[in-house]
């Protein structure tokens, strides 16, 4: 293995809409050709001999789109498991509900850590509305990756 690429984010699942901000997330990257689908995104990380750490992002609350699921991530990183490691995306603004998804990630789903992005899941990282989340996460011994 060559690398390892800690921050990978899945295509679509498939029957979701593509996010809102997309086109402009992949403009300011200069992306050219993006994977259509995990098939093509396993096996350009094959051909290249990285392992990437993948997650989607579960805004639901900020934007009203509906997530990629756990359970999608957790599909590729099963067909792929020499080419991925999966991540758990929560809705921290779910509260309980997403302590229990956090949980059913890891625990039966197998997903190896937990990936948040503040600024477009709208919430500081400081508030202690979502310290059990973070607690549940050090119960689990996963890290958590904040974008």
């Amino acid at each position: 293995m060559q690398a390892i690429d800690m921050h990978v984010h899945v295509p679509r699942q498939p029957g979701l809409p593509e996010i809102g901000i997309e086109a402009e997330l992949q403009k300011y990257f200069r992306v050219t050709a993006a994977p259509k689908d995990a098939q093509e995104m396993a096996d350009k990380f094959k051909e290249l001999d990285i392992l990437g750490v993948i997650f989607s992002v579960d805004t639901e609350t900020s934007t009203g789109e509906p997530p990629d699921t756990n359970d999608y991530v957790a599909e590729i990183v099963k067909s792929h498991p020499n080419q991925f490691i999966g991540f758990a995306s929560v809705d921290p603004w779910k509260g309980k509900a997403a302590v229990l998804e956090l949980e059913r990630s890891v625990t039966k789903l197998g997903l190896k850590g937990l990936k948040l992005h503040p600024v477009h899941q709208a919430f500081f990282p400081n508030d202690v509305h979502f310290y059990p989340l973070y607690a549940k996460a050090s119960e689990l011994g996963i890290p958590i990756l904040f974008h």
